[in-house]
């Protein structure tokens, strides 16, 4: 299967915004999610933010990732620039550019890596236990372009 040429371009999208802002991807996590999740995010850091999932502590249980369990919202499914260079230049893998053809309007969340703790494969925390903690690691919201139909 051909990787959809958007990715790379995506990814260009947000390497260029962390540039301007005078970041290196590799000090971040990258997450995606809908456009319509933007004001939820400017507001508390994650789209997340008031959601559960009644078996997450049971999953963080029985797949025994790091540290004590913490609460839904306070972990994201990220990925790091080297994990997303590796699906762009081996047309496999998933990262948070994977779901970004299929969704509506993508935006990438970019995080302060220092600030999250990865528990599990993909899989993070953020370090500070606050509600304010999200807020405080979100670097950028970039809405990625390559993906808005012409």
């Amino acid at each position: 299967m051909t990787p959809d040429p958007r990715l790379a371009l995506a990814w260009a999208e947000v390497c260029e915004a962390l540039a301007r802002a005078g970041w290196s991807p590799d000090a971040c996590v990258f997450r995606s999610t809908e456009g319509d999740n933007a004001a939820i995010v400017a507001a508390w850091g994650t789209d997340r933010h008031g959601r559960s999932d009644p078996g997450f502590a049971a999953a963080w249980r029985s797949a025994r990732w790091r540290g004590p369990p913490r609460p839904f919202e306070r972990a994201l499914y990220g990925s790091t620039a080297g994990e997303i260079a590796t699906q762009l230049a081996q047309g496999i893998g998933e990262t948070a550019l994977t779901k970004c053809p299929t969704t509506e309007a993508p935006v990438m969340l970019v995080y302060r890596r220092r600030a999250l703790a990865r528990i599990g494969p993909r899989l993070y925390v953020f370090r500070a236990g606050d509600a304010l903690a999200p807020r405080r690691a979100l670097r950028l919201m970039v809405p990625l372009a390559a993906f808005v139909s012409p």
